[in-house]
């Protein structure tokens, strides 16, 4: 996992040849104009869901993993908790399904504040569980830009 502020996006973009694209998006458009819903970028390569919401409780979160996709969280307004591990420190609990590239699992992980204007990158042996309250529910809009492994 990565975290940082979206303003030092380009120390990453040799991580991987599609992540540059997903950064520029989010540096290129004005995300308070863009309404919720999916964004192509490049094809299956590079897509973004602009998502709207209010942050819930820790207990209502559920880990989650996925194979074929890195993400991008940015958090454009608001502020959340992301909690995060390794996915060896997690049981599956519902194994992957292909067709919503999505694992279930569960288990214990720490977490990190995300801030208006910053971003984390989760590979697929990140699991996480987003959209968690930092100190109570806010809104939140954010952009998760999925950028394919290969």
């Amino acid at each position: 996992m990565i975290t940082d502020k979206l303003e030092n996006a380009e120390l990453y973009y040799s991580v991987n040849p599609h992540l540059s694209k997903g950064f520029r998006f989010l540096k290129i458009n004005d995300i308070s104009h863009l309404d919720a819903g999916k964004y192509e970028i490049d094809g299956d390569n590079v897509f973004a869901f602009v998502q709207e919401y209010n942050t819930k409780p820790a207990e209502q979160g559920v880990w989650e993993a996925h194979h074929k996709y890195i993400d991008i969280q940015y958090v454009h307004s608001g502020e959340e908790y992301l909690a995060y591990t390794h996915i060896e420190n997690l049981r599956i609990i519902k194994e992957y399904d292909p067709e919503k590239e999505f694992y279930n699992l569960e288990g214990e992980g720490d977490k990190v504040h995300l801030k208006s204007g910053y971003f984390s990158v989760l590979f697929p042996q990140d699991g996480h569980i987003p959209q968690l309250n930092f100190k109570e529910s806010v809104p939140v809009k954010k952009v998760v830009v999925k950028v394919a492994v290969e």
